[in-house]
């Protein structure tokens, strides 16, 4: 059994230590305390019973666009169709909120996240050249137009 959620301050060493397992940064438990206050952020978390946090995602929502900033699975839950619930859940969450758009960037040699993103209904808008700064390499810009009703 699994639960989608919004995170709450309890949940800050267990986001922490995720995003270490999955190599995905470097957010100190201070950073994920910030996000949690900010009116305009949604960090959501998927639990699962006996393994807890195994998911989170986190979106921005500014007036009727929403931007998703990241979406990570630890290494050990891959391939069981976590990221594709959670990304429903935070697509559901921010037209809830009012959203009538979704952008986001993901690197170009990430053909699983791109497929992914695709599965839920986003599409290439743009290249971002030499987005990420450690190694350059170019972020596709994918868009979702998001329907009032699901």
């Amino acid at each position: 059994m699994q639960t989608t959620r919004p995170a709450i301050s309890a949940d800050i060493d267990r986001l922490v230590a995720l995003e270490r397992a999955a190599s995905v940064g470097e957010r100190s438990a201070q950073a994920y305390a910030k996000e949690l206050e900010l009116v305009w952020s949604r960090v959501l978390v998927l639990e699962t019973h006996g393994a807890g946090v195994v998911a989170a995602s986190v979106t921005w929502l500014v007036e009727d666009e929403a931007e998703l900033h990241w979406v990570t699975v630890h290494p050990e839950q891959r391939r069981r169709g976590f990221a594709a619930e959670l990304m429903r859940a935070a697509i559901a969450d921010v037209r809830a909120r009012g959203a009538r758009r979704m952008v986001l960037e993901v690197r170009r040699s990430n053909e699983a996240a791109q497929a992914l993103y695709r599965t839920c209904g986003f599409g290439p808008i743009g290249v971002r050249a030499r987005y990420y700064q450690h190694d350059s390499e170019d972020a596709i810009v994918m868009e979702l137009l998001i329907d009032a009703e699901p």
